[in-house]
């Protein structure tokens, strides 16, 4: 429920728990020794209370084949599998790179678009529409949205007051 973007920069084990606040971040990066696994299985546990997060994260279909085995993976697999969004031999940059990226929007957009997603995806379809519809016109009226349309219209980068 952070309203911040949450990086996750992974440069060792994330077993059990530790995956499951992988999959809770916004973006996930894995340095080269990162290993990954929903290992409770392994201890006669169940991976309960990360099981939402990873649900979210990986889909039902391939949540059931990572957490019933409860096996180790690297940072190629967690790539493939979509627990992180990039595996990079050089993590310190490669969030760097993120964090800049992120620092060219607006923190108050960004806020509104983490608390859109996260509604929408629990709504049907048919339902979908109506709070997107409201959170882009509150996005417009907004002290960033009409500083934002300005600086694109001036051809000038927008100058956000956090």
């Amino acid at each position: 429920q952070c309203p911040k973007p949450v990086v996750g920069a992974i440069q060792g084990a994330a077993l059990g728990g530790g995956a499951g606040l992988v999959c809770s971040v916004d973006i996930a990066i894995a340095g080269p020794k990162a290993l990954f696994g929903f290992t409770e299985v392994r201890l006669g546990l169940v991976a309960a209370v990360i099981s939402p997060f990873v649900l979210r994260r990986l889909g039902y279909s391939v949540a059931r084949e990572k957490l019933l085995p409860g096996e180790r993976f690297g940072a190629e697999e967690a790539f493939r599998i979509g627990l992180v969004h990039q595996s990079t031999d050089n993590l310190e940059e490669a969030v760097e790179a993120t964090v800049t990226r992120l620092l060219k929007g607006s923190t108050q957009a960004q806020a509104a678009s983490k608390k859109l997603l996260t509604e929408v995806w629990t709504l049907p379809e048919d339902k979908q529409l109506e709070p997107a519809a409201k959170c882009i016109a509150d996005a417009r009226a907004s002290r960033d949205g009409r500083e934002g349309l300005a600086a694109f219209l001036e051809k000038r980068s927008p100058r956000w007051v956090d």
